[in-house]
């Protein structure tokens, strides 16, 4: 079996190593109040390796390792990614993906 140790600084750099799904995304201070549902539902989706406080975008950052996001080449920067919601019916559960800032397009179909 293979051993793994991690400082505390191996992710907190926001450059990673290749192949890394690591991304990095904001919630609202709103969002997070009104609906935390939908942000745990978020959350579950990978693990949360760095969350600070942003004042400036009232709401807290995310440094997060998700599978659908896309994989980075070596001493490149963790990109931006964005929360697109699709509300559907009352009584259906809110869809939504990751996209990342730089693209058009959606990453993944809404879930």
């Amino acid at each position: 079996m293979k051993e793994h140790s991690f400082m505390r600084a191996d992710y907190e750099s926001p450059f990673c190593t290749e192949g890394e799904k690591i991304g990095v995304f904001v919630v609202g201070r709103a969002v997070m109040m009104r609906h935390p549902e939908f942000v745990m539902d978020v959350l579950s989706n990978g693990i949360v390796v760095r969350a600070e406080l942003m004042w400036n975008q009232d709401g807290v950052e995310y440094q997060f390792i998700c599978s659908e996001f896309d994989p980075i080449l070596p001493g490149r920067k963790a990109p931006n990614y964005f929360i697109d919601v699709t509300e559907g019916l009352p009584n259906e559960p809110v869809k939504w993906s990751f996209r990342r800032e730089d693209e058009r397009e959606n990453v993944h179909p809404p879930k």
